[in-house]
């Protein structure tokens, strides 16, 4: 996998973070860290499977260095298009979310919740979780396929109520 992008007016160099965390990439985790270029392209590597992954390039300018956003994308087999998309805002309650199943995958499990660690262990023993009437909500997708249960789509939504 080779990523590309358009370097900023007057950069010299291009830090480069890519995980399967969004939140090591977001936070800059020396894990997801993976250097600095000098020209605007980074060859990742083979990269697993059915995965989603994030990346985010700071770039330097000989005096500052400008954070940039972060992108995502999909390995084949993982879900994708989620609807609606990651960071939604006034997200009705009663929204149906949609994606593209996982191509391997023989069911697929949907937790939700206000409590990110929570949904992100969830188990099919814990199903139930309330949202307040303005909250975050976090939702996560498993997928489920020959014995293997792995985390394939995070969405953070912020979810409002209609009265």
């Amino acid at each position: 996998m080779i990523l590309n992008w358009t370097a900023g007016f007057g950069a010299k160099l291009h830090h480069v973070y890519l995980s399967d965390n969004r939140d090591d990439v977001e936070t800059a985790a020396p894990a997801a860290y993976k250097g600095a270029r000098g020209l605007a392209t980074f060859s990742a590597g083979t990269l697993d499977q059915e995965k989603v992954y994030y990346w985010r390039i700071d770039e330097f300018d000989g005096v500052g260095t400008y954070q940039g956003d972060i992108w995502s994308f999909t390995t084949p087999g993982a879900v994708g298009n989620a609807k609606p998309a990651n960071g939604a805002s006034g997200v009705q309650m009663t929204t149906t979310l949609t994606w593209t199943p996982a191509d391997t995958a023989t069911s697929h499990e949907v937790y939700f919740g206000t409590d990110k660690d929570a949904v992100q262990n969830a188990t099919t023993h814990r199903r139930s979780i309330k949202a307040a009437r303005r909250s975050a909500m976090k939702a996560t997708i498993r997928a489920n396929s020959t014995g293997i249960r792995a985390i394939i789509g995070e969405w953070m939504l912020s979810m409002r109520r209609t009265l």
